[in-house]
């Protein structure tokens, strides 16, 4: 039986292995990030540990709501994306040789029409 190899590169901090690609001590590596809560953060552990049932305050809740979100980087979506040119791809490799071969069938029954005409 043979094994395709298939899928994302081996790692390259770790020696190579024809039997694992990937082993246990490549994922259990601790490694630890910083995080800073933000002011909603802290006010929802509040929230959750007072042991109440207590709601955010209005006022909070309206600025939540209508505050504007960050730019997503996007383009303005006038442009061809991945998907549009896998289409775009298939229809002309569809259709290139379909309209060819309808031009070259029709030169040839003209050419053969013209030909039982002079006959």
């Amino acid at each position: 039986m043979h094994k395709y190899i298939v899928g994302p590169s081996a790692p390259l901090d770790y020696a190579a292995s024809a039997v694992q690609r990937y082993r246990p001590a490549m994922f259990t590596i601790a490694k630890p990030q910083f995080v800073t809560p933000s002011a909603l953060s802290r006010q929802v552990v509040q929230v959750a540990s007072s042991g109440k049932q207590a709601a955010l305050p209005r006022a909070v809740l309206d600025e939540l709501i209508t505050a504007q979100l960050p730019p997503d980087g996007q383009g303005s979506g006038k442009t061809i994306g991945f998907f549009d040119q896998g289409l775009i791809t298939g229809a002309t490799l569809l259709f290139t040789p379909l309209i060819s071969g309808v031009l070259v069938a029709g030169y040839y029954s003209v050419r053969f029409g013209l030909r039982k005409m002079k006959s």
